[in-house]
């Protein structure tokens, strides 16, 4: 990946982070497969607004690793 000398990763712009890793996800994805997580990832975003418009609580069906 081509990188823009003298500038670290995290002082990047956010649009040449997201233009980069753009290019990472078409280098492992095929076309098909990237429309799919496009649409899945439009999905969940409606979901979760409507969710949050009409209150609907969490279920508690996942527990992730708690801090200890």
């Amino acid at each position: 990946m081509a990188r823009v000398s003298g500038l670290e990763k995290k002082e990047a712009p956010w649009h040449l982070r997201w233009f980069y890793g753009m290019m990472r996800l078409r280098n492992q994805f095929s076309e098909e497969q990237l429309m799919q997580l496009a649409a899945q990832i439009a999905f969940e975003n409606y979901r979760a607004r409507w969710n949050r418009l009409f209150n609907v609580e969490s279920d508690h069906l996942y527990y992730g690793p708690t801090a200890s």
